[in-house]
């Protein structure tokens, strides 16, 4: 007690000479939390001598110790404590994470000093109102979707109310349960599938996942599993949406009709029809086959090393299966058959090859071979016209010649 009281009147006194007194802030003087969550309890400390600060919910019988750098004897801190800002002069503000809702409280930030540690002052309080969680909502509806291999589907998921935490996706259950994707990083021994996203990024509710490139085998009861951010346990899983993956219709390339002509400097139009669109992936053109396979257009980027053939255009831009080609200013070495390919894939493997169209040019002929043709024409017609002029004179003669005799036997 005497040396309690000398500490004061040592306090009393240093103030009288100019040390500034301690002034401790509590403000806001209430704070909102919920359960599960953390929340920020402020404190600010100006003044006085040096001294340790420590934390206490409440006062006189329900007084209870919460958090210092240096805990007093038989006391410990709640390890769900910590100051905001580390070393810092003047900001004592705790952080309480994992609330529950006995948290409840008046919350006294506290100074003391002296070789007895002695308070020397206490703040004016926070009041912390800790709400209950919301109930935690999972829904996952329309209960089943249906995609198409080597297309894209949209897996519905929409979680409100309960705790903070990730959410993480799950194929089937049991044995054959396996991890896809999650909102936070995944586990050390997990790994998010690449073909998987989520819809809309970092919304607080829908959590629906979209997954690329499918294969039959992604059939199955995808489940949108919520987890607790502190531990990592399950809180709840969704029902689960049942996905179908449909098998691919068998893609048919027409090359009708089989053959074409052209004519030298002239141009060509080489057709190919696709029975549906197919999975994405480019239509290449090219010529011949073996040794000879010779690379001439694509609407796509051409492969590697490769370039399109400048004379070659597609006949419907943008066409969604209609890949015919035109052919301009045609050489005799264009001749040859001509194939209609379909490729998809990550390395572009070839789906589908046309059944071909064989294309034959014609030399273009010389200009005077039809001049010469109608001379000829000409030439004929005329002496056919003079010899029936000569034959019809000699008649005319022969006539007047025997008219003539008659005259003279007269």
């Amino acid at each position: 007690m005497e040396r309690g009281l000398l500490v004061s009147l040592v306090i009393l006194v240093c103030s009288s000479r100019g040390v500034s007194l301690t002034i401790i802030t509590q403000d806001p003087g209430s704070v909102t939390g919920t359960e599960e969550g953390e929340v920020t309890v402020p404190c600010s400390v100006t003044g006085g001598p040096a001294g340790q600060v420590r934390w206490y919910r409440d006062t006189g019988s329900g007084r209870q110790y919460l958090y210092s750098a240096a805990p007093p004897p038989n006391e410990r801190n709640d390890p769900r404590v910590s100051v905001v800002h580390q070393n810092h002069a003047t900001d004592l503000s705790i952080r309480i994470v994992n609330l529950i809702l006995s948290d409840s409280g008046m919350y006294y930030c506290e100074k003391y000093g002296g070789i007895d540690v002695t308070l020397i002052a206490r703040g004016s309080g926070s009041r912390l109102s800790v709400q209950a969680i919301p109930a935690l909502i999972i829904t996952q509806d329309p209960d089943s979707v249906t995609g198409t291999e080597e297309g894209e589907v949209t897996v519905p998921c929409t979680v409100t109310g309960g705790p903070a935490g990730p959410v993480r996706w799950y194929r089937d259950t049991g044995s054959g349960r396996q991890y896809l994707y999650s909102t936070s990083p995944p586990l050390p021994n997990e790994r998010n599938d690449p073909r998987v996203s989520q819809v809309h990024q970092y919304h607080p509710t829908d959590l629906s996942i979209r997954i690329v490139r499918l294969t039959l085998r992604d059939s199955g009861r995808y489940h949108c599993d919520k987890y607790k951010v502190f531990d990592g346990s399950l809180i709840a899983s969704g029902s689960g949406s049942r996905l179908s993956v449909r098998a691919l219709p068998p893609l048919i390339i027409t090359q009708d009709p089989d053959s074409v002509t052209g004519t030298e400097e002239g141009e060509v139009t080489v057709r190919c029809t696709l029975s549906t669109v197919g999975p994405p992936g480019p239509v290449r053109w090219y010529r011949d086959t073996g040794s000879g396979r010779q690379y001439l257009y694509s609407p796509s980027p051409p492969p590697p090393n490769e370039r399109n053939d400048p004379r070659v255009s597609q006949v419907h831009q943008h066409h969604a299966t209609d890949f015919s080609i035109r052919i301009v200013n045609l050489t005799l070495s264009d001749s040859g058959m001509y194939y209609c390919e379909k490729y998809g894939g990550f390395v572009e493997t070839l789906i589908a090859r046309g059944s071909g169209t064989r294309l034959s040019v014609r030399g273009e002929e010389a200009p005077c071979s039809s001049n010469l043709f109608l001379v000829s024409v000409f030439l004929l017609v005329k002496l056919a016209l003079l010899a029936a002029i000569n034959a019809f004179l000699f008649v005319l003669l022969k006539l007047e010649q025997r008219r003539l005799k008659r005259v003279d036997a007269e």
